[in-house]
């Protein structure tokens, strides 16, 4: 009994459907897929390349922005020894400035990607 039931979702006596089983869509499937083929490499991996996290350290040290800047950005708390710098100002040119900065990365790793591409003798 308990067989018949297991393998054919119905009660062994009167076979009416106990279990029903989900239906499989491919269309819910394709609302998920990437579509944009020009990032798709020929593994199906993305292309899309991400600046190295060194790089975006360099860069925030390079306009003077500390670790702690960084923890205040992240934990939107303020230094005890320095209140009066972390005002609602300073978070929102923080916050502009790591994202101009990330995105600047993010392009040029994106442009070696692309140079790296043409460089490939066919």
């Amino acid at each position: 009994m308990m067989q018949s039931l297991g393998n054919n979702h119905t009660c062994p006596c009167c076979r009416a459907v106990l279990i029903e089983e989900p239906v499989e869509e491919a269309d819910d499937e394709s609302e998920y897929e990437d579509s944009d083929s020009d990032t798709d490499s020929e593994d199906g991996e993305s292309e899309e390349a991400a600046g190295e996290i060194e790089t975006i350290a360099e860069r925030l040290l390079q306009k003077g922005y500390t670790m702690v800047d960084m923890i205040a950005l992240l934990t939107m708390r303020t230094s005890k020894r320095d209140d009066k710098k972390y005002t609602t100002e300073y978070y929102s040119n923080l916050e502009e400035e790591f994202e101009n900065i990330c995105d600047e990365v993010d392009v040029n790793a994106q442009e070696c990607v692309l140079f790296a591409q043409e460089d490939k003798r066919i």
